[in-house]
Parts: C-alpha cells; sequence; structure tokens
C-alpha cells in the first residue's frame, strides 16, 4: 500500500477524521470509547503489578477491537518540525514507516491541526500485523507518558486502538458495536458521563 492508498484506505474507513487517537475522539464521538487501564482510573502504573494490568486490559482490548492476527496500519505521531522518525519511538530495525504528508489527509486540516500546542504534527505510517503481547513496549511507553500518540487502524473493520498514558480510546464501526463494547468492558470505563 503506498502513501496514497494508506490514506484512501484511512478515508474510507474513518471519514474526515485524522489518524491521531484524541483528533478521532472529536470527529468520530458516536463511534468512540475510552477504556482506564487502572482500577480506579489511577494513570500512571507505579510497579510491576500495575505494569502487567495495563497491558493485560490494553491487550484485550487492542484484540477486542481490532482482532487478532489482524493486519493494521500503525499510524505514529510526533510534535515538532522534524520528518525523521528517531530510534525511541520504536525499535529501526523492527518497524519500517513512512513519513506521511500531512495533507495527504485533508489539505483543510492542515491550518488548524498544523499548530498545535505542541507544534506541528508529523504523522508516519507502518504496517503491522496485530498480536496480543507484540507492542507491549509501545504500550507501556504510552502508559508511562514516554511515547505516542499512536493509533493502530484496522480498515477493514473500520475499527481503532489508540493507548494513551492512562487508558485507550477505541473506535469501532458503528454506534451499535460500542453499545455492546460498554457491556463487554464495563468494569474499565470512566465514571464520569463524558466518558474521559
Amino acid at each position: 500500500m503506498t502513501l496514497q492508498t494508506i490514506a484512501e484506505a484511512w478515508h474510507s474507513s474513518f471519514g474526515p477524521a485524522m489518524p491521531v487517537g484524541y483528533l478521532c475522539r472529536t470527529t468520530l464521538p458516536d463511534r468512540w470509547m475510552r477504556i482506564h487501564s487502572l482500577p480506579g482510573s489511577k494513570r500512571y502504573p507505579d510497579s510491576e503489578a500495575e505494569r502487567d494490568e495495563v497491558l493485560r486490559r490494553q491487550n484485550d482490548v487492542a484484540c477486542y477491537v481490532l482482532g487478532e492476527g489482524s493486519e493494521c496500519i500503525l499510524f505514529i505521531t510526533q510534535y515538532g518540525e522534524s520528518r525523521y522518525w528517531p530510534d525511541y519511538y520504536l525499535e529501526r530495525s523492527r518497524y519500517t514507516a513512512e513519513f506521511l504528508e500531512l495533507n495527504r489527509f485533508a489539505p483543510e486540516y492542515v491550518q488548524s491541526y498544523d499548530k498545535g500546542l505542541n507544534g506541528p504534527l508529523q504523522i508516519f505510517a507502518t504496517h503491522q500485523r496485530w498480536h496480543a503481547g507484540a507492542f507491549d513496549s509501545l504500550i507501556l511507553m504510552c502508559a508511562d507518558g514516554t511515547g505516542g500518540p499512536y493509533l493502530f487502524a484496522n480498515i477493514d473493520r473500520r475499527s481503532a486502538f489508540a493507548p494513551y498514558d492512562g487508558g485507550a480510546d477505541l473506535f469501532f464501526s458503528t454506534s451499535d458495536a460500542v453499545v455492546e463494547a460498554r457491556r463487554t468492558f464495563s468494569d474499565w470505563l470512566s465514571a464520569i458521563e463524558s466518558g474521559l
């Protein structure tokens, strides 16, 4: 899949949304739900037991929304002017990521999203196959607030998994699928009405 077809495939499944979890949340509210990684909505893990719980919850919901063994596109976002993907994000020997021009997704968004608080958005993409446990280092980087934003998209399912420091934003093909997922993962949802 070329860079252009990645953008086209993304838009075929997610419409005008950008492939960044917190931006998808505002563009696709009817297809969104969030889980928290730790009991009591605790944000950061402080022990090995808590890191194990983060990994258990994140892998469970990712398998649920993406499908074990599914082909996905992993979108990696960094802020700033650099279009170089630094090694500390993910091991270069394991991943090959392509830089995506922001305007491949939606030129009209460049004006609003390219001037973010943390600098301009730089988006990279790499083809990956989702397997539980295969991306634990990435999930823990997000959990510790040292990496991300990341988003795994299953184009065929029209679903996505976007871990963050505190939980994960999940995107489904329909609002009915969200209702079912909320029942399945009810113990991991926010207690507040907004779902955050």
